[in-house]
């Protein structure tokens, strides 16, 4: 586990160090369950659910549809979403269907592991467009409750650096809930 905090995170690894420090305090490395046997640890998430779900902006529930939560463009005419296991262990195919359970464009493949009882997808970015460099960390995690509502949490962490010695940093944070079919 990493041992510290924001005030060890200097220099040009600055953003990674914090991203490592925000991970950390939401999972511990030793929560971390390792992935041996098929699906026992971690929440069943296959299912049917709505396309649309919700989640909470200052404790008003807002809209949210499922692509959106994936930060992904929109599909026209998407009403059930489908996820079904692939062939290993952490291995989902995302598809998106219409009202006539028609599949609308090809699947998304989600790629996970089990971390506390949760099926865990992240990755790191880094860019450059206008000059700004950015570098990011996304998080999502997926579960089922107990009603069967498919849960997606989701943290985002960034920076941006404008110029030497000019960085901001973004954090975004929050949990989606989507009904079963």
């Amino acid at each position: 586990m990493f041992r510290g905090g924001p005030s060890v995170c200097v220099g040009k690894q600055a953003v990674l160090c914090l991203v490592l420090v925000q991970l950390c305090s939401i999972s511990s490395a030793d929560d971390r369950e390792p992935i041996l046997s098929a699906n026992e640890a971690c929440s069943n998430i296959t299912g049917e659910y709505m396309f649309w779900g919700t989640f909470d902006v200052n404790g008003q529930e807002k809209p949210i549809s499922f692509l959106q939560r994936l930060i992904r463009p929109s599909r026209v005419g998407v009403r059930w979403v489908r996820i079904t296991q692939v062939s290993g262990v952490g291995e989902f195919a995302i598809s998106f269907l219409d009202d006539e359970d028609r599949t609308i464009g090809k699947d998304i493949h989600l790629v996970s592991h089990c971390v506390s009882g949760k099926w865990e997808e992240m990755y790191s970015f880094e860019g450059n467009s206008d000059g700004t460099l950015v570098r990011g960390t996304r998080l999502w995690r997926y579960s089922r409750s107990e009603q069967g509502t498919l849960v997606v949490e989701y943290l985002g962490i960034s920076s941006s650096q404008y110029f030497p010695g000019m960085t901001s940093y973004n954090k975004a944070q929050n949990r989606a809930s989507f009904l079963q079919r």
